[in-house]
Formats: structure tokens, sequence, C-alpha cells
């Protein structure tokens, strides 16, 4: 697990040491595969800070290329968003079939779950947000990879999502649990709307899809809810069980999608140092359990081990 906030600097590092330096720290925050023609030269610093589930990073790197291969892509523990600020230098991305230039002043945004890579012939400055798809509307989320292409940064709601990550980044001395959780909720919010801003209703090639985000929206801001079930998100949509139950039923339960979305955030805050101190059942009521013995249960169904194995074997590590 990286700390709540990761900083590296090759100054100090023996010329010859950076790269491996840079490449082992770039391992801790799940980062990319690095490489430069002239190793001696190279150097770069970086100041991430972690929220819940949510990254903010400020990189300086001179001339090298960065990869996120497809081995990246599969080992990754889930999906998300990397919203790049270019705030110094340019860059050339590419993704797929499609390669630009990022300039200064331009940002974009990049679906991890596609492998891309960055190629810089001098040293540049970026402000990174690493978004997982947990916290995005799923139609939204699925609608992001129109947006890998450079954008100009000439948009109020662009202004506040990069001007809130650079707050956020600069006051992370402050930290606390509640902090935490509150400027996750506001980020996801803002780009939440960014995203919705250059999309638009295009996202919503049809009603269902509609319906299906508002839906899937309202069961991540009430999963901590013990009442929330299939006839409350009816009665809060203004219709039935059965067309909840219909809209669903390509992907499952909505009953199972409800455990598993409290399963998997109480497996993120057992994984955590800073949580260390709250007791595991404290950390199921937090996400919407009501039986400790129930969450056990489904806990060790799904991840092989009980939650107290799990909280000691993923801390030692």
């Amino acid at each position: 697990m990286m700390p709540h906030v990761f900083e590296a600097d090759t100054t100090g590092v023996l010329p010859q040491d950076r790269l491996a330096y840079w490449s082992e720290g770039a391992k801790v925050i799940g980062g990319m595969e690095h490489f430069t023609r002239d190793a001696a030269e190279f150097s770069a610093s970086v100041r991430m800070a972690k929220l819940e589930r949510f990254m903010i990073g400020r990189f300086r790197v001179s001339a090298n290329e960065a990869r996120w291969t497809r081995n990246h892509v599969r080992d990754s523990p889930e999906a998300f968003l990397r919203l790049i600020y270019q705030r110094r230098g340019s860059v050339e991305i590419a993704q797929g079939a499609r390669t630009f230039r990022l300039e200064k002043g331009q940002w974009t945004i990049l679906a991890a779950s596609q492998a891309h890579s960055f190629r810089s012939t001098e040293t540049i400055e970026a402000l990174v947000i690493i978004v997982p798809r947990a916290l995005i509307s799923a139609s939204l989320f699925e609608a992001a990879g129109r947006l890998a292409w450079p954008m100009a940064h000439d948009a109020p709601t662009a202004g506040l999502v990069f001007r809130f990550a650079s707050e956020v980044l600069r006051d992370t001395g402050t930290t606390s649990f509640m902090r935490d959780q509150f400027f996750e909720r506001a980020g996801a919010s803002l780009i939440n709307a960014l995203l919705h801003e250059r999309l638009g209703d295009r996202v919503y090639t049809t009603c269902k899809d509609l319906r299906v985000a508002r839906i899937r929206e309202y069961i991540d801001r009430n999963l901590s809810d013990p009442a929330l079930c299939v006839a409350s998100i009816a009665q809060a949509m203004g219709c039935s069980k059965r067309y909840v139950h219909a809209l669903f039923k390509d992907e499952g339960s909505v009953h199972a999608m409800i455990w598993n979305s409290r399963l998997e955030r109480c497996h993120h805050d057992l994984s955590r140092p800073d949580m260390v101190a709250r007791s595991i059942t404290t950390i199921a009521l937090r996400h919407g359990f009501s039986c400790p013995a129930h969450f056990s249960r489904l806990f060790k169904a799904r991840y092989g081990k009980p939650p107290r194995e799990f909280r000691l074997l993923s801390l030692e590590s």
C-alpha cells in the first residue's frame, strides 16, 4: 500500500541509478514503465496524494518514454480514468490507433483499460488525476474514451477540476479520514460534471441507458444505508420493482450488485493502513452491513479469506 502522500525525487541520486530509482517508485503508485536514451541525464520528481480511492499527482520528468502496457491493464486491480493537465512542455500520447500531442495548457482523458504511452523530448510537468470506475457514472465512464484527444483549458468546469486538484495536493498536511471522504466525493462530482459537459447527451444512447445510469448513481450514494434494496430503489426512481429487475436482467441480480459493491468498499478499507484503528465491525457497518457474521461469510466467499486474516496479510505486505 502506498502512504497517504508519496514523494520521490531523483535529486541526490547517482546519475546512473536515477532511472532505476524512479522505476521502483513508479511501481509503488501503480505507475508505468519508463525508458530514456540517456539514463545519466534523467531526472524526475513526483508528489502523489491518495484520498480514499482517488489519487492526485504532480509530475516533473525529463525527456523519456513511459508505457502503460497490456500487462499493466491485466494486473490493475480496478478500471480507472487518467486525467492529465499539461503544465509545462509537450508530450506525444499514443493509445490504440490514435496519436496526438498534448501542449502546455491542454488536458486529456485516457482509459486505463487500454494500453497507452507518453513520449517527450524535453522536461515536462503534468497534473494527473486517477479516478476509479466506482466514482464515475457508468455511462460516462464507458464513453470517456471518446475524449482521448487534446482539449483546451477553456471551460469553467475544467478550471474547477484542476484548481481543486492543485489545492488538495498542496493541502495534504491536514488530512483526516472524514476530510478525505468529503474531498473524494467533491472531486468525483466535479469530474462527473466535466465528463457530462464534454459528452452531453451523446452518452445515453437510449432512455434505458439513462435510467440504468441513474439507478447506479443512486445505489453508489446509498450503499451505507442498510435499508437499500430493490424496493427502496424503485420508490426513489418512481418505478416498479419488476422494472428495476428488468433493467439489470443482463447484468445479474440487483441484490447481488449491492452486496458486491459493499464488499468492494470494505475490502478497500481493510487494506488501508490509515484505517487500522477502526474495527472490522465498524467498517462493515459503515458500508451497509448490519450483521458482522453475515459480512464475514460473504467476505470469505468473495475473497477466499476471513476479513481479519485478509487485513493482517494486507497490512504486512
